[in-house]
């Protein structure tokens, strides 16, 4: 299955009553927070879309990873002052300058304060959002579908590195899906000339162990 054909293989999920009653509900909140973002808005349906999709074809819980798809980018916007100061509040450390990893800080501090807004959502939903800025050793299903996801939702520019990550949904296990769109987001940050969060080259070497105690 390619890439594009993913989006015409699955119609709308068929969930219960009660998870369709919520999903229409944060779809709502997600449109009325971002109304001033359009651009924003396509990205995070795009993400919620690829998310669901994806679910299908690995096996994960399409649920929590379209809901977690649409809520991923709460806190997006946040000021660099208000961001750290969040951070602090909610007793988010990462073990290095916050202002440094700024663009990392908003999955984490979105995870935590959407729980509180959406108690009824499994916890694997917020799990999924803290994990899709920083990336982590032993994803779930779940929150490795909504990181790459993230990275190759529609809207996203087609580059090389993003085009190769599509080629290769369906056309490898999940692991290995993780891996290398782990990898091409950490070359983008290292040619780009971006600071790369210490923890980062820890998680790709786990990853690349993991990976490789499996074959």
């Amino acid at each position: 299955m390619t890439y594009t054909d993913m989006f015409d293989a699955f119609p709308q999920e068929c969930y219960t009553p009660e998870q369709e009653a919520l999903l229409s509900k944060i779809k709502l909140d997600v449109q009325q927070h971002f109304s001033d973002h359009q651009k924003r808005l396509i990205h995070i349906e795009g993400v919620a879309l690829c998310a669901r999709c994806m679910a299908h074809i690995y096996q994960a819980d399409p649920f929590i990873c379209e809901c977690a798809g649409y809520l991923h980018d709460w806190d997006k916007y946040l000021e660099p002052d208000e961001m750290v100061d969040e951070a602090h509040r909610l007793d988010i450390d990462m073990g290095v300058n916050p202002y440094l990893v700024l663009p990392l800080l908003h999955g984490k501090i979105s995870a935590r304060k959407l729980q509180l807004r959406y108690p009824e959502l499994p916890t694997e939903v917020f799990h999924a959002i803290d994990t899709h800025t920083t990336g982590e050793t032993n994803p779930s299903s779940e929150s490795a579908v909504v990181y790459i996801a993230d990275l190759i939702e529609p809207s996203r520019p087609s580059y090389d590195s993003i085009e190769k990550i599509r080629s290769l949904v369906g056309e490898v296990d999940l692991n290995q899906l993780y891996l290398d769109a782990y990898k091409s987001t950490l070359l983008y940050l290292i040619e780009t000339n971006k600071y790369v969060w210490p923890h980062s080259i820890e998680i790709f070497n786990a990853l690349i162990t993991n990976e490789s105690s499996c074959n």
